[in-house]
């Protein structure tokens, strides 16, 4: 077996190691939203995200959405945005040695940890009361909000191309996780159980197990992701992209997506499930695009 092949196979057996249930949105999601960031991007700015996207894909080793027919002519684009998931249980500094870089130093916390918890941060609600609960203490309770700031200083800084490029994919990803809803909100009771983000509540439970999960349907958008997202009218997004924003924005959602009876498992929290869903995955994708071509111009 040549080295190529031996980088292939080792690869995926990587991937097939390290995916695991609890993504974000669900590959195809972020897949989409990556996709149209890159259709909504000036030429210059598209040129420069494609590049960063083929560095990541050089470490990735794997066509991880090969198969998403909307994908077909740009998976370097798409993959970009779906690798974090697929490398969270892996300590930073070893992605960065990937591309022979060190760990940039507004990062240099995180850097003998794996990225894991950067993907939510638990806003605590109490469906049962219609409210949010702060005297629950917890160990964990994710590095969304301390992450994405970090990781656009180091877009904003000289930062060699290669870090620039493993940072963009985690930006992407994590930003567009922000605007997932059960990325920042937990359901949770006055004795402090929480239901992890909707993994712990069941929408359809089968003999022995649970089917599907509230925080699955959420990833998966109510099944919406099997096509490019359509972008939004450039009035309908903020060019802000700041966590403590984006996290109060689906503060407001919580009494929609935590109901206080508890049924989900219905054609009408479904169709809730997918209008939201699109409507958030086009303003992430939005955002980020119009961050993203203010900043590379300038």
């Amino acid at each position: 077996m040549n080295q190529a092949s031996l980088k292939g196979v080792l690869g995926l057996i990587l991937w097939l190691f390290v995916a695991g249930d609890g993504q974000a949105w669900s590959a195809r999601g972020h897949a989409a939203i990556s996709l149209s960031v890159y259709r909504q991007l000036p030429e210059n700015a598209a040129s420069r995200y494609l590049e960063y996207a083929e560095k990541v894909k050089s470490i990735s080793h794997v066509r991880l959405v090969n198969s998403y027919k909307f994908c077909k002519k740009n998976i370097a684009v798409c993959d970009l945005a779906v690798w974090p998931d697929r490398i969270r249980e892996l300590p930073l500094e070893r992605l960065f040695k990937s591309l022979k870089v060190r760990v940039p130093e507004q990062l240099v916390a995180y850097r003998n940890s794996s990225t894991a918890p950067w993907h939510y941060e638990n806003a605590y609600y109490s469906p049962a009361e219609q409210t949010f609960i702060s005297h629950c203490k917890f160990a964990e309770k994710g590095d969304l909000s301390d992450v994405i700031p970090r990781l656009q200083a180091v877009l904003e800084s000289d930062a060699s191309e290669s870090q620039q490029a493993l940072v963009l994919a985690f930006w992407v990803h994590l930003v567009s996780d922000a605007h997932q809803p059960l990325h920042t909100l937990t359901k949770i009771d006055r004795a402090c159980h929480h239901d992890f983000g909707g993994n712990k509540s069941c929408v359809a439970p089968e003999v022995g197990r649970c089917k599907l999960n509230l925080h699955q349907l959420w990833d998966s958008g109510g099944d919406i992701f099997f096509s490019e997202l359509r972008p939004l009218e450039v009035h309908d997004a903020s060019v802000a992209v700041g966590i403590q924003s984006i996290r109060q924005e689906i503060k407001t959602m919580a009494p929609a997506v935590y109901l206080k009876h508890g049924h989900y498992n219905s054609p009408s929290y479904r169709e809730y499930v997918q209008l939201t869903s699109n409507k958030q995955a086009r303003l992430a994708a939005t955002r980020i695009a119009q961050y993203l071509a203010r900043l590379w111009s300038s």
